[in-house]
C-alpha cells in the first residue's frame, strides 16, 4: 500500500489534492507523495520525487499544469510548517513539556517529581538537592534550526508497529563487539537545509568546498524508505568518557531534472514533458526543469575539544560539519541525544 503521508490523505488514488483532477493536471500529488505506488520494496523503494521549484527557461513552453503546481507546491509548504510548529509545541506529556529537565526521558517523564522545573520553549533547567536551577544549557528552543527537523519530535505517525514509540530519531546502547550507540533515522517528512558551499554551477558541489555557503533556504522532503518500519539511516558511534557533543546529521544533494530532450547534463524525468492530452505525457513539447533536494546518506563529526577551523583548510573538520544538514548531538559522557534545539530525545535510563 502507500505510503503513509499525514497530514495529506491522498486515499491511495489521485484526485485529493484540488488541481490533480483533468482538466487541470497537477503532478505533485502524484509525484511527491507517489500515491499510485503499490510496493515501496526494493527499487522501488525511492519513487517519491524530491521537488522542490519549478525552473522556467527561455524558448521552452509554459505547461498550464506547471501553473497549478506552483500553487499546491506552496500550499504543502505552508501546511507542513504550521503542522511542524503544533507538533513541536503541543508535544509531551502534560503542559508544554512541563516534565523536562536534564534528566527527563523523551516525550516527558511520566514518574517526574512534581516541583520539576518548566523546561519549554526559552526555558531550561533542572533539579539539584530539591533546588530549582534554571541554566541555559538546558534551554529549548523552537524547531527550525539551521539543519534538518523532523515534522514530529516525538510520537510520529508516518512508521507502523511500534518502533521505539514512533520516534523520527532513536538510539540502542550495544556493549558487543565494543560499547557503542547506534542512532537511527526513520522515514517521515523532515524540514531540511542543504549543506556545504557552491560555485555558482548546477551540477555537482565542488570538491575543494570553494564558493559560498549554500542559500539557507529551507525545504520539506518526504523521506522514504525500504518499508515505513524500517530505519532510513543508522549511525554507530562508540561510547566514551569524554564529555563533548557530537553532531549528526543528514548528506544532502540538490539537483536538477528536465524532461529528457535537451540538456545533456541535467537528470532525465520523461513525465515532465507537457501533459495537456488527458494528463499524460507526450515526447513533444518540454517545459520547466524541477529543482530536487535529495537526502543521499547521513554521517556524524566527532572532534575533541570542538576545534573545527575553517572551510578553507583541507585539514580541518568545519567543512565535514558545515556540510551535513544537522539533526541532533551525542553526549556519550552524559549518555545523552538531543535535537539541535537542546530538546532532549534520549538518556540512558540507569543515569537517571
Amino acid at each position: 500500500m502507500p505510503y503513509n503521508t499525514l497530514p495529506f490523505h491522498t486515499g491511495g488514488s489521485i484526485g485529493s489534492f484540488p488541481l490533480s483532477p483533468a482538466p487541470y493536471f497537477s503532478r505533485v500529488e502524484d509525484q511527491e507523495l507517489d500515491v499510485n505506488s503499490t510496493d515501496h520494496i526494493g527499487d522501488n523503494a525511492s519513487n517519491t520525487k524530491k521537488y522542490q521549484m519549478l525552473a522556467f527557461r527561455p524558448g521552452f513552453a509554459l505547461q498550464a499544469s506547471e501553473l497549478n503546481e506552483i500553487q499546491e507546491h506552496f500550499q504543502m509548504q505552508l501546511t507542513l510548517s504550521i503542522t511542524m510548529m503544533h507538533n513541536w509545541i503541543s508535544s509531551g506529556l502534560g503542559t508544554h513539556w512541563g516534565a523536562w529537565d536534564s534528566d527527563s526521558v523523551s516525550g516527558g517523564s511520566l514518574t517526574a517529581p512534581i516541583d520539576v522545573p518548566n523546561t519549554g520553549i526559552g526555558v531550561g533547567g533542572y533539579i539539584n538537592n530539591g533546588q530549582t536551577i534554571h541554566n541555559s544549557q538546558y534551554a529549548i528552543t523552537a524547531p527550525g534550526w539551521r539543519g534538518s527537523c523532523p515534522l514530529h519530535p516525538f510520537h510520529c505517525s508516518f512508521q507502523s508497529g511500534d518502533n521505539f514509540n514512533k520516534f523520527p530519531v532513536t538510539v540502542q546502547k550495544f556493549s558487543l563487539p565494543v560499547p557503542r550507540y547506534e542512532v537511527s533515522f526513520w522515514p517521515g517528512w523532515w524540514l531540511v537545509e542543504v549543506g556545504g558551499w557552491w560555485d555558482g554551477t548546477i551540477g555537482e558541489p565542488p570538491e575543494d568546498n570553494s564558493g559560498v555557503p549554500i542559500s539557507g533556504m529551507k525545504h520539506w522532503v518526504y523521506l522514504d524508505g525500504i518499508k515505513p518500519d524500517t530505519p532510513l539511516y543508522t549511525l554507530s558511534i562508540n561510547d566514551s568518557d569524554e564529555d563533548k557533543e557530537i553532531p549528526m546529521g543528514f548528506t544532502i544533494v540538490s539537483k536538477y531534472y528536465s524532461c529528457c530532450q535537451e540538456d545533456a547534463d541535467l537528470n532525465c524525468d520523461p513525465t515532465l514533458a507537457d501533459n495537456a492530452n488527458g494528463g499524460i505525457p507526450n515526447d513533444v513539447a518540454c517545459g520547466a526543469s524541477r529543482y530536487a533536494i535529495e537526502v543521499i546518506g547521513a554521517n556524524f563529526v566527532d572532534v575533541s575539544g570542538g576545534d573545527w577551523g575553517d572551510h578553507n583548510s583541507e585539514d580541518s573538520d568545519f567543512a565535514a560539519r558545515e556540510e551535513l544538514s544537522l539533526v541532533c548531538t551525542l553526549n556519550p559522557a552524559r549518555k545523552t541525544l538531543r535535537y539541535m534545539n537542546n530538546l532532549l530525545i534520549y538518556r540512558e535510563i540507569a543515569n537517571i
